[in-house]
């Protein structure tokens, strides 16, 4: 087994690949095709994954491997979709809306983007401004989301990927509490998925070919269930708003997996600049019973090396920016077979 894992990096990591994006850019107003999204997250994995320094003056290369891997396709679909990408990513741009201005900021997402086939790769030259939306956001103020690329990678229509996306931006304040997203009206939803004004322009067409599918591909494939209302005005749809409940298990291709979290801090000084955030937070130490923040610190430290605690420890540490710390394994579960009677 160590043989393989060391044979193929590309797979090693399959379980924990983690695509991070800010809040503010998953939000924005983009218009990409799946292949194209599918790009933006193997970027965000494979910089993280090796500790890569992603700047606008050096490209990063992207493995079809890779992408073949992680999206279960053949070697020459997956090159197939890269160079589809290839003819159109570089001249599209991406969008926020700025309060009380009646023009979006702008910016295109690549410099160059470069097929070299005989090495089966791609160099992406990425722009400055897509650089300070998906890199160096551990610990950061800006809000940002994360999600592991297991999730998305199942997610066949460009619209799931997408409402998924915007939906994980709500995972730690509103799953699992019965409380509704905002209304999103029909005019944002159809900026966010890039739509154009003369593709669905029937409300009721628009929710059957993207939301509809979207939610029940999320449903399916990932540890998300979504269901949503209408919102109306009158007889008229002018929007949706969504509920989001976590599954503790997944079922795929006949297996049932559990999907179990837990902590991996990888020196004593991360482990103390967490530990002292977490000490200071009243919602955790404010009824604790110690003499000082270090001594609270020295509690958290203790725990988080032996993985105690995680369900006090885990919505904090999101809390606080340190998602990236937290780690997924999904184990196979065997069922429980039922005593019979006698």
């Amino acid at each position: 087994m160590t043989t393989d894992l060391m044979a193929d990096p590309l797979k090693k990591n399959r379980d924990t690949d983690l695509v991070v994006q800010t809040n503010k850019f998953i939000n924005a107003i983009h218009c990409l095709t799946l292949s194209e999204l599918r790009i933006l997250e193997l970027i965000v994995v494979e910089a993280r994954e090796n500790n890569i320094v992603l700047t606008p003056e050096a490209p990063l290369s992207i493995d079809v491997k890779l992408y073949a891997e992680r999206y279960n396709l053949t070697w020459e679909g997956a090159y197939q979709a890269m160079i589809g990408a290839c003819e159109t990513f570089k001249s599209k741009s991406w969008k926020i809306k700025i309060p009380n201005k009646k023009i979006p900021m702008t910016s295109n997402y690549l410099q160059d983007f470069l097929p070299i086939y005989e090495e089966g790769r791609f160099e992406i030259t990425l722009t400055r401004m897509l650089i300070a939306e998906i890199a160096y956001l551990d610990g950061k103020i800006t809000p940002y989301t994360s999600y592991y690329l297991k999730q998305s990678s199942r997610l066949t229509s460009v619209y799931a990927v997408r409402l998924f996306q915007i939906l994980s931006t709500w995972r730690d304040t509103l799953a699992d509490t019965k409380k509704f997203t905002p209304v999103y009206t029909v005019e944002d939803l159809r900026d966010k998925f890039g739509i154009e004004n003369n593709k669905y322009p029937l409300v009721a067409n628009f929710k059957k070919k993207t939301i509809d599918i979207a939610v029940s591909q999320i449903n399916e494939n990932t540890d998300l269930t979504i269901t949503y209302e209408v919102v109306k005005h009158g007889k008229t749809i002018k929007g949706f708003k969504f509920l989001l409940k976590t599954k503790k298990t997944l079922e795929h291709e006949g297996k049932i997996f559990e999907t179990i979290e837990k902590i991996e801090i990888t020196s004593d000084k991360q482990l103390k600049l967490i530990a002292k955030k977490l000490s200071e937070d009243p919602s955790l130490t404010g009824n604790w019973k110690v003499h000082s923040y270090a001594e609270a610190q020295a509690i958290i430290e203790r725990d988080l090396k032996a993985n105690k605690n995680l369900k006090i420890y885990l919505p904090l540490l999101k809390k606080h920016d340190f998602a990236s710390v937290i780690k997924t394994e999904r184990i196979e579960v065997t069922p429980k077979s039922e005593t019979p009677k006698q």
